[in-house]
């Protein structure tokens, strides 16, 4: 900045305690100069972290399945700058990733309405925040949803087969049918 107008704006980069020092190159008329060394404290930004995928969340799940938990972490003005460090998602087991991946995988435990909380860390140039005053919900269910097409017809003498026993689940296991494979059925 020019000399007369004795004042200039810094941007800090990081927080912490900064040193800072004015010189004058001097002129034709003045000799050059140097300040005193001065000490200015620049504070951590604050952030404001936020669930974004409330929506997809109101789908339930069942137990083993897994969902997505998405978020957002926001510098607050006069903070600025990208975001640096990782998030952590509880509440139905836990899950983390780095704040500006924005989501992490959260695998059904147990039943129930599951409050699942945001939690940034933070770090020494900003200050964390979570989701715990507003934390979004979750259903995960016991029942698990089997799919059965409806099976294809088949002559009397014929013996079920997988053709007519194929249901299927998101989950691994073993369907028990009745009747059974291979069982003869009556006509009709």
């Amino acid at each position: 900045a020019a000399a007369e107008s004795g004042q200039c704006t810094l941007t800090p980069l990081t927080a912490g305690i900064k040193s800072l020092v004015a010189t004058y190159s001097g002129d034709a008329t003045y000799e050059p100069s140097t300040s005193a060394v001065s000490f200015h404290t620049i504070n951590p930004a604050d952030t404001t972290t936020t669930i974004t995928n409330q929506s997809e969340l109101d789908t339930p799940t069942y137990v083993g399945d897994s969902y997505f938990v998405r978020w957002e972490v926001a510098v607050n003005a006069p903070g600025a700058g990208p975001v640096t460090g990782s998030v952590t998602v509880t509440g139905d087991g836990s899950c983390f990733a780095s704040a500006t991946s924005g989501q992490c995988m959260l695998f059904s435990v147990s039943t129930g309405t599951k409050s699942l909380i945001a939690t940034f860390a933070g770090n020494a140039n900003f200050n964390g925040s979570d989701t715990s005053a507003s934390p979004a919900t979750h259903e995960v269910s016991s029942g698990v949803p089997i799919t059965w097409a409806n099976p294809a017809g088949i002559e009397y003498g014929t013996l079920l087969s997988s053709l007519q026993l194929n249901a299927s689940a998101s989950v691994p296991g073993v369907f028990t049918y009745s009747p059974a494979l291979d069982a003869l059925l009556h006509a009709g």
